[in-house]
């Protein structure tokens, strides 16, 4: 897991099923300038075979929350159901306007609009990203600091 060496790229898994989401989040990636790997997956059902494989543990995980096969809220209860997953951020990303409360209810450490997030990605990256973000993620109050 990621312990803040700037050496290390961060290790970002992104589940979309809509390709130009994942283009716009990799070009925020590059416009924030951070080190950073990208495991794209296009559903729900693709992360968590991804999460119980023996693939390196991700550091932070993005979510749409409407896919295909299994959501973004099953992924993220699944997740949060296994102990081993306690310490990985989970960013919620969505189109609806409805799912704020459960998401949080759930276990998500953030939770943004689509339409925001990709509007200010650079600067929500940049905020998310800073010295110490590992831990400032992980606590329950950074949802009033980064909020678009």
């Amino acid at each position: 897991m990621y312990e803040e060496n700037l050496t290390e790229p961060i290790q970002l898994l992104y589940a979309e099923d809509d390709p130009d989401d994942c283009q716009f989040f990799e070009d925020g990636i590059e416009s924030a300038a951070l080190n950073a790997d990208i495991i794209l997956l296009e559903n729900g059902n693709e992360v968590i075979k991804y999460l119980v494989s023996e693939f390196p543990t991700p550091d932070v995980i993005f979510l749409d929350i409407n896919m295909s096969r299994v959501n973004g809220l099953d992924v993220l209860k699944f997740i949060r159901s296994h102990s081993q997953f306690d310490r990985i951020p989970v960013i919620m990303l969505t189109t609806s306007v409805n799912d704020e409360e459960r998401s949080y209810e759930l276990g998500a450490n953030l939770y943004f609009s689509k339409f925001n997030f990709f509007t200010h990605e650079e600067i929500i990256l940049r905020a998310m990203f800073a010295p110490g973000w590992q831990r400032n993620l992980l606590d329950p109050e950074i949802r009033g600091v980064i909020r678009y």
